[in-house]
């Protein structure tokens, strides 16, 4: 079932509003190519960045591994137990988004912090990255996942309940995020860049699955094995992966352990299961909701 106008323009508008602003700044500004050498802009950065130390690095570290779409969408995976759809959704977001994090990138070619601020003046946790800053690629990814999400469990978040969970993710995604300033990576117009442009395209991701059914072939269908198959090997991947790794391996072994149990879920799932979860996928809340 689709959406009312209304239901989309609520969706939307704060996403909408926030590129025309960001937008109307920048070209104030003197243009997307000016971004890193202006004031204003590195000021927000230095105080976010600043600011972020009251917590650990490690915490910062392992919070921005979850902005990795290779990492994400493996932890995401075990929505296919029980609300399918929503994964789907996810899925389905990814072409929009990986469009705009490339095109982005490659249209602005913004230098990073670490290019043009002295090392001294800012915390960099990890690899020092130089080049194409704008938009962030991590946050374009975290928020296409929520909105996905989001929208699809909560179309209509009008009990309390339901507004407290959409709450909720949104802050989730807006720390993970902004743990792309906390490491030194990304100039804050990146990060919001990223999250507005990413809302949309997790927004587009929802509706391919409200209005087709091509999932359902997929997740509860003859093609479940096959995508069951895929998630355990990608599981298995994190999990060799998180043995090497060093500040984040406990949310690599994470994301790796949730994939491998929702793909072997669905390896183990009958006909008649997958039908049960597809019709507990797609009740998604009660009316009042």
């Amino acid at each position: 079932m689709g959406w009312t106008a209304h239901q989309w323009q609520a969706w939307s508008f704060p996403a909408l509003t926030l590129l025309a602003m960001l937008g109307g700044v920048i070209l104030w500004d003197g243009g997307v190519a000016h971004l890193s050498a202006c004031p204003a802009q590195q000021m927000a950065f230095l105080a976010v960045n600043g600011g972020s130390t009251i917590l650990p690095a490690w915490f910062w570290y392992g919070l921005t591994g979850l902005g990795d779409a290779a990492v994400l969408m493996p932890a995401l995976a075990l929505l296919t137990l029980r609300k399918p759809q929503a994964w789907a959704a996810v899925v389905a977001s990814v072409p929009t988004a990986a469009l705009m994090s490339v095109l982005g990138k490659h249209w602005s070619a913004v230098a990073r912090p670490a290019a043009v601020l002295d090392a001294s003046s800012f915390t960099l946790i990890g690899e020092a990255l130089r080049y194409n800053s704008f938009p962030s690629g991590h946050s374009i990814t975290v928020f296409a996942a929520a909105a996905a999400v989001l929208a699809t469990l909560l179309p209509s978040p009008r009990t309390s309940r339901a507004r407290l969970l959409l709450a909720a993710g949104v802050t989730v995604a807006l720390m993970i995020a902004l743990s792309r300033v906390a490491v030194g990576a990304h100039w804050l117009a990146d990060v919001l860049a990223g999250g507005a442009g990413g809302w949309l395209a997790g927004l587009s991701g929802a509706a391919l699955a409200r209005r087709t059914g091509w999932w359902r072939w997929l997740l509860v269908g003859k093609g479940r094995q096959a995508a069951g198959a895929f998630l355990c090997v990608w599981g298995l991947l994190l999990l060799l992966q998180a043995h090497r790794a060093n500040g984040n391996a406990a949310i690599l072994a994470l994301s790796g352990l949730c994939g491998l149990v929702a793909g072997f879920a669905l390896l183990i799932r009958r006909p008649n299961q997958a039908a049960a979860g597809t019709c507990r996928g797609t009740s998604l809340q009660r009316p009042s909701d």
